[in-house]
């Protein structure tokens, strides 16, 4: 699996992933949240322009953060093998 590109912030804790899927970030952001345990933020709330990504915070202790990003890697794949929707019509294998 590939990693999504980054650009390294100029300061803050926060990162803005694209991601690949052909899904709104809000949806993505709720089967992340709902089937996998991880919390983000969708890219729409910046803008239209914004969808598409993904807001990260890393303000949390290094293992929080590994488990976290294993989470949404493992979120991530399963969403390309199994579409979700927000009305729960089909849901990702854990």
């Amino acid at each position: 699996m590939s990693t999504p590109p980054c650009v390294s912030p100029a300061g803050a804790f926060y990162q803005f992933p694209r991601y690949d899927l052909d899904l709104p970030s809000t949806e993505v952001v709720a089967a992340l949240r709902t089937v996998y345990g991880v919390a983000v933020r969708p890219g729409s709330e910046f803008g239209a322009q914004d969808e598409g990504h993904l807001r990260l915070s890393y303000a949390a202790d290094a293992a929080s953060i590994t488990e976290g990003v294993r989470r949404l890697a493992h979120g991530l794949a399963g969403l390309r093998c199994t579409p979700f929707h927000a009305d729960g019509e089909s849901t990702p294998a854990r």
